[in-house]
């Protein structure tokens, strides 16, 4: 594939005059290239909605014309090879692109010998210990692939076909020299069938594709002789990966799936294909809850689901997630005993029923639309329209209450902490379910309601509402009973009401929430000091009083 002057274009072996949507196909087959007409939004769609048709794409180089990318499965194998230091370059980045690339995301990627920051974050991304541990997991990934290509068959022409079954193959990339392991670990990796692909340090015995690299960074792929410059290099590698593990280390979403930022997309968490600044009631007919102990879906016109089922979990999970989600994401998500045995007999026979299931149960929208449709390219996803949920209401009204006036945003923030259920969400979960939303969104929905909480605190104490104060704590201080500012916000509208009994039952409060995280804390020293000064301000009050009412 070259992505540079004249667009992105693919070349083809053999020839295929039926190239996958998006592409026109040239010169008898044997070229697609990406329609230069094709509106940007219709490629969004593209993106989002079909399967990458090759999913294990790796940069080798760039040319006059552009960069160009290798089709690691029809490689099968690749041995880096020439100049020591350029080699190690070369795989280091090869163990970054695999790990980042967007039309990677499904595949499943083991790096031996690579930065283990590489692997932080992300759900598809193991470190091997050595080439000889690797050589079992490959070996089992050829005869996954075998069973589902049968004789003869080609991973492409399958995805094409729109197969049931995932056929993402293993990327194995070995940055360190692997010897006769990994001449063993590339012969496996039969091209267009084997379900392995192979990169690593050689010169390797058997290798079927090489690329040599000059100590000045110019090189020839071998068996095409096209020649091509890398400009990879140890300083921009170790910025890149940087990056990447601090990306890490600030998402709030770990996958399994890549999980909700609902207001940031328009759900990887690519959030539900609806207006996120809307919802018209009238024409929902699922609605989701998520802010709760125990979350739930409600079917208009229809039964609810059932609560601490599979079918329920399976709705949450969907509605959560950021667009399509593939198939062997999902069975991971519901049955993760799965993840150690991916041919499982309880999930395989039952994951087909439970999909069918849940279609029936949920219907279609007043369009006539099935609100879960059937599977794209082995993913799934919920429809564009006739289902909402708790979670994208709240965040709705939170972002309107971001522009509006005092009043009116004390109003919404209200309005959407009235959306969540007192007391922990998601503590009702069943024990054999949901484990994936423990993990991955609790924490979300925690930092969006006490973000939520504590405007609306603020702003009701400027607006002098203290009911709206005390709203703001309770669903704040119930997902998060340490957040010390709902506590100073209760203690200063005490104050203000001269209560002298709440002020000190809100005190001793933050201080119960800061000894139930170690016996020994104290409140901060903001809270201390705003305690003391508010009981010295009443005392000032009350002796006033006292001394009014005695003359």
């Amino acid at each position: 594939m070259r992505a540079g002057t004249f667009g992105v274009e693919m070349v083809v072996e053999p020839a295929s005059p039926d190239p996958p949507p998006g592409f026109d196909a040239q010169e008898a087959g044997r070229l697609w290239r990406l329609d230069p007409t094709i509106e940007i939004d219709d490629l969004r769609e593209l993106v989002d909605t079909t399967a990458p048709l090759s999913p294990a794409l790796l940069t080798v180089g760039t040319t006059n014309e552009g960069s160009v990318l290798v089709n690691l499965e029809h490689a099968g194998s690749l041995s880096i090879e020439g100049y020591p230091s350029r080699v190690k370059e070369f795989l280091r980045g090869a163990s970054l692109e695999m790990t980042s690339a967007p039309w990677a995301r499904e595949v499943p990627v083991c790096l031996v010998g690579a930065d283990s920051r590489l692997s932080e974050g992300t759900a598809n991304v193991e470190l091997g210990a050595d080439v000889a541990e690797v050589l079992r997991e490959a070996a089992a990934a050829v005869e996954e692939a075998g069973a589902v290509l049968g004789n003869g068959g080609r991973v492409e022409r399958e995805r094409l076909a729109g197969g049931d079954e995932e056929l993402a193959p293993m990327v194995v990339v070995v940055e360190n020299q692997g010897g006769r392991e990994l001449a063993e670990l590339m012969a496996l990796a039969e091209p267009h069938r084997s379900g392995v692909v192979v990169v690593g340090a050689g010169p390797v015995p058997g290798a079927r594709w090489r690329l040599y690299i000059e100590a000045d960074g110019t090189a020839r792929l071998h068996p095409l002789g096209l020649s091509v410059v890398s400009h990879l290099n140890d300083a921009v590698i170790e910025g890149a990966a940087a990056l990447l593990a601090a990306r890490a280390d600030t998402d709030d979403v770990a996958p399994v799936v890549e999980l909700p930022q609902p207001d940031e997309v328009g759900p990887e968490v690519r959030r539900p294909q609806q207006d996120a600044d809307r919802t018209d009631d009238q024409s929902i007919s699922v609605y989701v809850r998520f802010l709760r102990r125990l979350p739930t879906v409600e079917c208009r016109g229809r039964p609810d689901l059932p609560e601490r089922t599979k079918l329920t979990e399976l709705v949450h999970y969907l509605a959560a997630s950021e667009g399509p989600v593939s198939r062997a994401r999902l069975r991971a998500a519901l049955w993760p005993m799965s993840n150690e045995d991916p041919f499982d007999e309880r999930s395989l026979s039952t994951f087909s029923t439970l999909i069918s299931r849940a279609r029936r149960a949920l219907g279609r929208d007043d369009s006539g639309n099935l609100l879960l449709p059937n599977s794209r390219n082995h993913s799934y996803q919920l429809g564009r329209s006739g289902w909402s949920s708790d979670w994208r209401d709240f965040r709705r009204l939170v972002r309107r209450a971001d522009t509006a006036s005092l009043a009116e945003s004390v109003e919404l923030l209200a309005e959407a902490l009235e959306l969540v259920d007192d007391g922990m969400l998601l503590s009702d979960v069943p024990e054999t379910g949901y484990g994936w939303a423990l993990t991955d969104i609790q924490d979300v929905l925690i930092r969006d309601i006490v973000d939520a909480a504590e405007s609306l605190a603020e702003r009701a104490l400027a607006a002098a509402d203290p009911e709206r104060v005390e709203l703001a704590a309770r669903k704040g201080l119930a997902v998060s009973p340490c957040r010390e500012p709902l506590w100073r916000a209760r203690m200063q509208v005490a104050a203000d009401l001269g209560d002298r009994d709440a002020l000190l039952r809100a005190y001793e409060g933050a201080r119960r929430a800061a000894r139930s995280v170690d016996a020994l804390a104290e409140p901060e020293p903001e809270t201390t000091h705003l305690y003391a000064s508010l009981r010295k301000a009443l005392s000032r009050v009350e002796s006033v009083e006292a001394a009014t009412s005695s003359r």
